[in-house]
């Protein structure tokens, strides 16, 4: 008879000291996008208050940043800043890509969840939705303005 695969019997919480990994990390701003379309690459990209775009793997001056490009599945893509600069960061989704096995691959639509205050008490949210209908479009999400003396940042 065909053998089982050893299974595991024990218990995370007896690897893991309690607590170790849960610690409070509110942020200022937390942009989190995700999409309905499956085996599709849409990319997450934020412009902020001095017009510079988050790269992937780099902190921005700010400190920012932005999770790995998934390319497959439905995300999610997150922008995360513990401290924002005054001024207006724009939200944009692009098409990058698909691998879908389908004569008509599905126009994905996207949704951005954008919040400020993030893990704390004084916590919002907004979502924005869009569609976007061919690959290399890029769309227009979402806007969020940090109140304050934006010049300060130039």
């Amino acid at each position: 008879s065909p053998q089982l695969p050893a299974v595991w019997t024990g218990s995370v919480r007896e690897t893991v000291e309690e607590g170790a990994l849960a610690f409070h990390l509110p942020l200022d701003v937390r942009v989190v996008l995700t999409w309905d379309a499956d085996n599709t690459n849409i990319d997450l990209v934020v412009t902020d208050p001095n017009e510079r775009l988050q790269r992937y793997g780099l902190p921005s001056y700010q400190g920012g940043l932005l999770s790995m490009n998934f390319v497959g599945g439905y995300g999610p893509e997150e922008y995360a800043l513990r401290n924002a600069k005054p001024g207006k960061y724009r939200i944009e989704a692009r098409h990058s890509g698909h691998r879908q096995q389908v004569s008509r691959p599905i126009d994905p639509t996207v949704l951005v969840r954008v919040q400020t205050a993030f893990g704390t008490p004084q916590q919002q949210e907004k979502l924005y939705s869009v569609r976007l209908s061919r690959v290399g479009e890029m769309r227009f999400a979402g806007e969020l303005e940090i109140p304050g003396v934006a010049e300060e940042n130039r």
